[in-house]
């Protein structure tokens, strides 16, 4: 003797993923140039000219009888001839003095120098988990099952029950 059992499908709970885990790449501070000063401007002093003397020459009046020189336009030949030199003169182009040049500078300026620095931008790593939703899963479907509930004499047809 057998009789049809129903057995009702058993259900486990499972995690179904909607988007896989992932990192993200997060700017924190953009990339920016800077301007940064490599040497501040400044004013240099740059010699043009050496200082130096220069002589200077003229024509002048000189006694032939004692070599004295009228350096001066206001010696009277007249008085040093009346004081005994009776004699005649001549003119000689000869050095009369010294002309000082100071040194010529000159300013030139020098602006400030700068460079440009690049800075790559500032980042962080954000960890988004995966996402998702429990569901319930089928673990063994639903089924019928016939099972023995007694025997019966193949010989008399009586019946047991088990």
């Amino acid at each position: 003797m057998t009789s049809v059992v129903h057995r009702d499908a058993t259900y486990k709970t499972v995690w179904v993923q909607d988007s896989a885990a992932w990192d993200e790449t997060v700017i924190t501070k953009a990339a920016w140039d800077e301007q940064v000063l490599v040497q501040d401007a400044y004013d240099e002093n740059v010699m043009i000219s050496d200082a130096y003397d220069e002589p200077v020459y003229d024509w002048v009046d000189i006694c032939n009888e004692c070599g004295h020189k009228f350096l001066d336009p206001s010696d009277d030949i007249d008085v040093h001839m009346g004081a005994g030199c009776w004699s005649s003169w001549h003119a000689e182009w000869i050095q009369v003095g010294t002309t000082h040049h100071d040194a010529v500078y000159q300013t030139i300026h020098h602006d400030a120098v700068y460079q440009t620095v690049h800075h790559e931008a500032e980042t962080t790593v954000v960890h988004h988990d995966a996402t998702g939703h429990n569901e319930q899963a089928v673990d063994q479907a639903a089924w019928d099952e016939t099972v023995i509930t007694g025997y019966t004499c193949s010989g008399c047809g009586a019946a047991k029950e088990k």
